[in-house]
């Protein structure tokens, strides 16, 4: 795996404007990442980006804005309050996989990480990745987890910003959180009905 040092030329670089640190006090992450993984997901579909990541002594998201590039119909906050807000859902995420957890997140400042090591996500995915976990999965949802897991997803994917196809992210970010947190296989709509065409 290619590892970095982060600079101030590198942060530039890779347009990282922000920072994330979740420390785990309570063993919250599988040895897979997919917990991890789950919460670059939650990332991925707010408004920031992450492709960096940092683990170790506890875990650095470095957050890109991409927001300069949508439409004008898109409300958008100042940065830094989407990265807030993104914080709270990864704790809020971790509490729903687990109520026993125990998670700090705080918003380090540039010059508390530059030196640090950070590595290419998709590369830490692939490295941790354990083929055969599917079969245990469970194909039982239950009404009150379902609920929870919507109310997360309408905490995630802001109302007023829903653009025709976001059914398709809310549906596979709500798939990931059920098998990777939960060990359930659950099948989306266009899953189940294959004939129909969801927008």
């Amino acid at each position: 795996m290619e590892h970095i040092v982060l600079t101030e030329a590198k942060m530039k670089e890779l347009g990282i404007s922000a920072f994330i640190r979740i420390k785990d006090l309570s063993g919250f992450f599988d040895p897979e990442m997919r917990r991890l993984g789950l919460m670059c997901s939650v990332v991925g579909n707010c408004e920031a980006s992450v492709y960096w990541i940092g683990t170790e002594p506890d875990i650095v998201l470095p957050l890109a804005d991409p927001r300069s590039m949508w439409s004008e119909k898109k409300k958008v906050q100042p940065f830094q309050k989407e990265v807030e807000r993104i914080g709270s859902l990864l704790k809020r995420l971790a509490m729903l996989i687990d109520p026993r957890t125990r998670i700090e997140i705080d918003y380090p400042e540039k010059e508390e990480i530059l030196g640090r090591q950070i590595m290419r996500a998709y590369d830490l995915w692939n490295a941790h990745r354990e083929e055969g976990k599917d079969d245990r999965l469970s194909p039982f949802l239950s009404p009150s987890l379902e609920k929870s897991i919507d109310s997360f997803m309408d905490m995630v994917f802001i109302p007023e910003n829903w653009m025709i196809g976001i059914c398709h992210s809310i549906w596979g970010l709500k798939k990931d959180i059920l098998r990777y947190g939960f060990n359930i296989d659950w099948k989306t709509p266009a899953e189940r009905n294959p004939h129909i065409i969801y927008d």
